[in-house]
């Protein structure tokens, strides 16, 4: 597969616990161009089809920094919002509403 169908992705989660906040990092290389894996990313709708979430909220303005967009983790409600992003490299969301253990900030970087 020639190399500019490879993407990388490195999503970086921040959670505070009681002791400290704590940064860890995860990497991983998909066969796809950054474009097809930022279109997947962006639509928060969508992520129940490829994620751990089991329903997703229809809200117009989702992109509208801090705005909460409402998910489902399991039987907990979430609210994610968009912090900031820019296209096609990086998205920050944060975990804004729901229990407290699942609140969390990420910010995913797009490379090819």
């Amino acid at each position: 597969m020639p190399s500019a169908m490879l993407t990388s992705m490195a999503f970086t989660t921040i959670r505070n616990t009681r002791s400290a906040a704590s940064s860890p990092t995860v990497s991983r290389r998909i066969a796809a161009p950054v474009e097809t894996v930022w279109a997947l990313l962006e639509d928060l709708r969508g992520w129940p089809r490829w994620g751990p979430f089991t329903q997703a909220g229809a809200r117009l303005d989702i992109y509208q920094p801090g705005l909460a967009h409402p998910i489902r983790l399991g039987r907990h409600g979430l609210g994610v919002a968009v912090i900031s992003r820019v296209a096609p490299y990086r998205l920050r969301y944060r975990v804004v509403s729901g229990p407290a253990r699942a609140r969390h900030s990420a910010e995913v970087t797009l490379s090819p």
